[in-house]
């Protein structure tokens, strides 16, 4: 390629594209610093998790002794945790290429997160071009609700079902819903949003835009027989794990555990079970759009939030009391926004869809696990507001890259400083330090009888076999 040529192609860049994009970039970058400083020990959940792939790594089986399951699944109280193929596999070659420490285990939950980052900023692209890309981008990479929640190695939970489903929604929507489907668009986006469908924490979003999406595409004539046999394959292929070892991993107990048709509060039958419904739900609705919630403090669980801030960052709040602008300016003519409206159906059902879902549960409302697969659907809403402020004001990514930085310069030194001393309990940092000491004395049963009382074993288990694959079921080579 000539000097000339390249100098043309750098001359194109849209500056508004390389400075968003390059901010959001250091961002995203940034999440993977300090994971074994910040947030402190190594709570249960993720220890559990961890052990799935860990005795994988070394031992062919699971945790409970599986060899190369489907699906790995654990006994935890009233319900089954289960981890999906595609959590476990490509996490099982994370940890045989980075090692399984607990920071390396929460590299991998990081991972995941940017690429529900990036899988949003391209659906963005598809719609509304690569300012769109740019700014859902930076939105996304500078979310203290990513930040937070994409630290923590919770395994098949909301940032894996995120990444599932944005890039599933992704390959849907790649040609901005203007082209024909190609096989491979439609096998990918069923697998992957069908596989979301079955985490919890997607799952009502998930199958409510896969269910708008594919009316969409058949409404507009973008799918032919060989399109429909690919995406059909694809939800066969997210259901085959569940066919064939679903009686062993449950995905539907947790919820069934949570949810507000459980909660003895609620009449059992007639009008009142109704109205009794009705009410719970409006309650935790306000609960999740609460400025306590959204604003200030987050969700009082230090595992869901640091309470540095709340789950919408200084830019995504600025975005937001900026919408009436955004609106006059759009309706005034001053701007013209040339937007399908299916982009607006897909932000407002996968939002909704999200709340209501989190508003179902009646355990530890507001929740900010169950809440975040909204951050995405937040994201794509607001960028398309910075679009219209930029096409006025010419100096407004500037101020919202000021922003950022003002929010980084807040926000990181707390996250890394105080938080980790307030969440030492919440991340069992007395169970991590009991595992190095038994580590240290050869002592693993001492350390399982030690942690045995409302500790699940396969999670004991992790401190234990990190490193060797020692005290897991399967045999070590």
């Amino acid at each position: 390629m000539s000097e000339r040529s390249t100098m043309s192609r750098l001359s194109n860049i849209d500056p508004v594209v390389a400075l968003l994009a390059t901010v959001a970039v250091v961002a995203l970058v940034a999440r993977f610093v300090g994971l074994g400083v910040s947030p402190p020990g190594f709570y249960v959940d993720e220890a559990i998790a961890s052990a799935q792939l860990v005795c994988l790594r070394y031992t062919g089986a699971d945790a409970t002794g599986e060899s190369w399951p489907l699906i790995s699944s654990v006994q935890i109280g009233g319900a089954r945790a289960f981890w999906s193929p595609l959590w476990l596999y490509p996490g099982v070659g994370w940890v045989t290429v980075f090692g399984d420490s607990p920071a390396s285990l929460r590299g991998f939950e990081t991972l995941l997160s940017v690429v529900g980052v990036f899988a949003t900023a391209g659906i963005a692209r598809s719609f509304l071009g690569n300012r769109g890309w740019a700014w859902v981008l930076l939105l996304g990479s500078i979310s203290p609700w990513g930040w937070t929640l994409g630290r923590v190695a919770f395994g098949n939970s909301a940032v894996t079902g995120v990444a599932l489903m944005m890039t599933g929604l992704w390959l849907l929507t790649r040609g901005g819903m203007r082209r024909r489907l190609r096989w491979f668009e439609a096998l990918g986006g069923s697998l992957l949003l069908a596989s979301a469908v079955l985490v919890n924490h997607t799952r009502l979003a998930a199958l409510a835009v896969l269910l708008l999406v594919v009316v969409m595409l058949f409404r507009r004539r973008l799918v032919d027989r060989t399109v429909l046999a690919s995406g059909a394959a694809g939800l066969l292929l997210a259901a085959l794990p569940v066919l064939v070892d679903g009686g062993r991993a449950d995905i539907w107990a947790r919820a069934q555990e949570t949810w507000v048709f459980s909660d003895p509060s609620v009449p059992a039958a007639g009008l009142g079970r109704l109205t009794g419904i009705a009410s719970v739900l409006a309650a935790n609705v306000a609960e999740h759009l609460s400025p306590q919630f959204l604003v200030f403090s987050g969700d009082t669980n230090l595992r869901h939030s640091s309470q540095v801030a709340g789950h919408l960052g200084w830019l995504d709040l600025l975005l937001i009391a900026a919408i009436p602008m955004a609106v006059a300016l759009v309706a005034r003519g001053s701007v013209v926004l040339g937007v399908q409206r299916v982009y607006f159906a897909v932000v407002a059902t996968g939002f909704v869809s999200v709340v209501l879902s989190a508003s179902l549960t009646v355990e530890s409302v507001p929740h900010g696990l169950r809440m975040f697969p909204a951050q995405p659907f937040v994201a794509l809403g607001l960028g398309l507001v910075g679009i219209v402020l930029t096409e006025r004001w010419r100096l407004v990514p500037v101020g919202a890259v000021l922003t950022a930085v003002l929010f980084a310069a807040y926000f990181a030194p707390r996250y890394f400083g105080e938080y980790p001393d307030r969440a030492g309990t919440s991340f069992d940092v007395s169970v991590v330090q009991a595992a190095a000491q038994a580590r240290t004395a050869d002592d693993a049963e001492g350390f399982f009888e030690a942690v045995g009382i409302g500790y699940v074993r396969s999670g004991a288990i992790y401190f234990m076999a990190s490193g060797s694959g020692d005290q897991c079921p399967g045999d070590v080579p």
